[in-house]
């Protein structure tokens, strides 16, 4: 054997190493995404299925990779995975269906503004800067009603459950509203307050709710969580009318409770047609991850839904545009 032949077999057998360990790393994001569907019967899976997104942006260049170098059955599997995965990250960037647009716009802000955030002037001025018709405020604490009276002349009316932890949540409104209401979910377990109330548009009643969901720190809370969402699923289901869920839901649209509580109520997430809009950590922007929702019942045109700006808090708020579609005579 020539010297020359005896340097290429290192070099060749290197090469087969460092592909095989490429191809076996590229494993990981596929597992990842199946693991992601056991959500609905293991913790861990469900926090995974968070970064769905993280998830997606990996498993396209494996795929692609794979292609370009041959392996192309592999490759139409990562194709596969990452069409699944795609739902909920890439298409809401696309336009989707919805009803025809009312006379009456209203415009609608739901704002995390972290119990502890000291950054109350940037808060009022983002407030008063989107300018919406109604305001929905979470972790509502003993010292925002002082920090947010500058707002009182412009929301005359409001529904306040002000607490000292940070599950306090008030809604703040420039039109006269009905029907208040406030009330305790998993009673006995947490101290989590939901809201409603009515407004008139277009001559008819929309329903606004607001709720600050427990985080899924643990099994526990997560279950917590999980029942929370179907009290709030009994309250609403007892009255057929027009209907917005907004707030801190703490989990993202791949959560199947979520998806479990969005059909029973025949809500839609009005991220769609305005991208992926992820509202959480604001201050990790490079993590973020969408768990502020604005739900919307079938009825409701949405003209738009932008997030806003750092305001010292770990989320962004969420400000959107909704009208009443005209019924049907």
């Amino acid at each position: 054997m020539s010297d020359s032949s005896s340097a290429q077999a290192p070099v060749s057998y290197l090469r087969v190493i460092i592909w095989s360990v490429i191809y076996a790393s590229m494993l990981v994001p596929l597992l990842l995404f199946i693991v992601s569907l056991l959500g609905r019967h293991f913790y861990l899976c469900e926090l995974i299925g968070n970064f769905r997104a993280y998830i997606l942006a990996l498993l396209i260049p494996c795929g692609l990779i794979l292609w370009f170098t041959g392996k192309r059955k592999r490759a139409v599997l990562f194709a596969a995975a990452s069409m699944w995965c795609s739902l909920g990250v890439i298409t809401p960037l696309f336009p989707h269906l919805q009803p025809p647009a009312g006379n009456e716009v209203v415009k609608i802000m739901s704002f995390n503004v972290l119990g502890e955030n000291r950054e109350h002037q940037a808060v009022i001025g983002h407030i008063k800067q989107h300018d919406p018709d109604v305001l929905t405020v979470l972790e509502y604490t003993d010292q925002w009603p002082t920090a947010l009276q500058r707002l009182n002349e412009i929301y005359p009316y409001r529904l306040e459950q002000p607490r000292w932890h940070g599950f306090g949540i008030a809604i703040f409104s420039k039109r006269p509203f009905t029907n208040p209401s406030a009330t305790q979910i998993t009673k006995g377990v947490t101290d989590n307050p939901f809201v409603t109330i009515d407004i008139e548009v277009d001559g008819r009643p929309l329903r606004l709710a607001g709720l600050h969901l427990l985080s899924p720190m643990n099994r526990a809370r997560l279950k917590i969580r999980n029942r929370q969402l179907e009290e709030i699923a009994k309250i609403l289901v007892q009255r057929n009318v027009p209907t917005i869920v907004m707030g801190d839901f703490n989990c993202t649209p791949w959560s199947p409770f979520l998806s479990d509580f969005m059909e029973r109520l025949q809500l839609r997430d009005s991220r769609n047609g305005f991208g992926y809009q992820a509202s959480w950590n604001a201050k990790r922007p490079l993590l973020s991850i969408p768990i502020d929702h604005a739900l919307v019942s079938p009825e409701i045109h949405v003209h738009s839904r932008v997030l806003g700006d750092f305001a010292g808090s770990d989320h962004l708020p969420v400000v959107f545009e909704v009208s009443l579609a005209a019924e049907n005579d």
